[in-house]
């Protein structure tokens, strides 16, 4: 019975939702081969990171992770992160929290409750290679608000919605300083291209760019699906605990190939890591700077701030206060050479 009253549900919210949701069922089994050549799918859950290689159906992205769950006697945690890749073998990961599992008495039982859309306060960050394994230890460090799949990479530097940050040094960078100039030709919203360093504008009904590789794009789309998946939460008994995950799918797309689908409340954005194809710097970097400068370029006159380092409010306070002081003693200084 309640399988049957699952499906009626599925089916309304589909025909309630018309044209404004793509036309395919997730769970079909599509073949088709990437234009971008041999490609890796890889995305992170439960604080863990998961890969595997594009064969031409369409990765089931919950059922990699319930694999791996079972697999390893594994637990969820309500943990995930978006990937950007970076030059060379380098894979930014930056950490953000999913949601919640409630107990909802509509469905007689648990379930898996995702955040709210909308933007996301991303507070650390930490590098990998494209093995997903951990290079850099995480840093803590207010990155900015923005939406996950707005997030991009290029020029050794991560954006997040209106910041700009050089993880190597740790600084935040201006985008208007004429080195980068970013405002000229970027808006929130694009992706660079790593290949060519374009800032790439997508504007299809219903699709969101989420990452562009020499050219392609990798998009995402909403669609539809007639059953509620089962979301394992913890393997390490005897057989596994798990919830219904509830609302439709997300399917992603390298230009017309869908290569990845999942649950829109837990797999928001994907990692496509192109095999053996690797991305070089453009070769700007940053000048050298101590911890607390601000640098600016002298060969551009009345330039702005190029980098600057984010300052808690109880460090401006006692910046101020040295100030003063500093100003107070001159003063007394000054007094006091004239009472001579």
């Amino acid at each position: 019975m309640r399988l049957i009253v699952t499906v009626i549900l599925a089916l309304v919210v589909a025909a309630a939702e018309g044209d404004r949701r793509t036309r395919i069922r997730s769970h079909e089994k599509i073949q088709c081969l990437p234009t971008l050549g041999d490609v890796e799918v890889a995305t992170l859950v439960a604080g863990i990171p998961l890969k595997t290689t594009f064969n031409g159906t369409s990765v089931n992205l919950l059922e990699l992770y319930n694999q791996w769950c079972e697999q390893t006697h594994g637990s969820f945690t309500a943990v995930t992160a978006r990937l950007l890749l970076g030059y060379g073998n380098d894979v930014f990961v930056i950490p953000y929290h999913l949601g919640e599992v409630v107990d909802d008495p509509a469905w007689g039982g648990r379930i898996f409750k995702p955040r709210p859309r909308g933007p996301i306060q991303f507070i650390g960050w930490y590098q990998a290679n494209r093995d997903l394994e951990l290079v850099t230890n995480v840093t803590m460090v207010e990155l900015g608000e923005a939406d996950p799949a707005e997030l991009t990479f290029s020029d050794d530097i991560v954006f997040v919605g209106d910041r700009l940050y050089h993880p190597s040094s740790g600084v935040f960078v201006d985008p208007r300083h004429p080195l980068y100039n970013f405002d000229a030709f970027h808006k929130r919203g694009n992706h660079f291209d790593l290949a060519t360093q374009e800032s790439v504008r997508h504007e299809a009904a219903n699709t969101t760019l989420i990452a562009v590789i020499d050219g392609h794009r990798i998009t995402r789309k909403p669609c539809y699906r007639l059953t509620f998946p089962e979301l394992l939460l913890d393997c390490r008994g005897d057989g596994c605990d798990g919830v219904q995950v509830v609302g439709e799918d997300y399917c992603f797309f390298l230009d017309d190939c869908q290569i990845a689908h999942g649950p829109e409340s837990i797999f928001r954005e994907i990692l496509v890591i192109p095999k053996g194809k690797f991305f070089a710097a453009p070769g700007r970097r940053l000048p050298t700077q101590l911890p607390g400068e601000t640098y600016v370029d002298r060969e551009f006159d009345n330039a702005p701030i190029l980098v600057h380092r984010h300052w808690s409010t109880k460090k401006k306070v006692l910046a101020v206060v040295a100030i003063g002081l500093s100003l107070l003693a001159v003063v007394l200084s000054v007094v006091i050479l004239r009472l001579l």
